[in-house]
């Protein structure tokens, strides 16, 4: 497997998500929100945690880059469950807010969905190994 075939599959689970997502918006009747790179919030609490899990992200990013970069023999698959994990936490939070502050309230149910794909797709590639090839090359 090279970088390739690893390149297809993000890009496979990315469109999986996004077609998971226009399902469940059509279905709960909820709009897209239009994000981007933008700072999205619902309201200034929800600014205020959103904000300082991102600043604890990066903090944690760093501190395991470092020991990453240092360790004679990384396992990437840890790695890679810590970062997932972080991003988890914070759509968690954006979805509970979403539930509990904002006029669409079903829109947790989108968020939670993506959530649960992330996963997904990443117990796939732990279970099934298919980044070793690539991170052994």
């Amino acid at each position: 497997m090279d970088l390739i075939e690893v390149l297809l599959i993000i890009l496979s689970v990315v469109i999986f998500m996004e077609v998971i997502s226009m399902l469940l918006r059509k279905a709960l009747k909820v709009e897209k929100v239009k994000t981007g790179f933008r700072y999205y919030k619902i309201n200034e609490l929800h600014g205020k945690v959103s904000w300082g899990l991102r600043i604890l992200n990066l903090v944690s990013f760093i501190i395991i880059f470092f020991y990453f970069s240092n360790t004679p023999n990384p396992q990437f698959y840890i790695l890679i469950g810590i970062i997932v994990g972080l991003s988890i936490i914070e759509i968690v939070v954006n979805a509970f807010f979403e539930w509990k502050h904002s006029s669409t309230p079903r829109r947790a149910i989108v968020s939670m969905g993506e959530a649960f794909i992330i996963l997904i797709a990443v117990a796939v590639v732990i279970q099934f190994d298919l980044l070793n090839p690539v991170i052994n090359s």
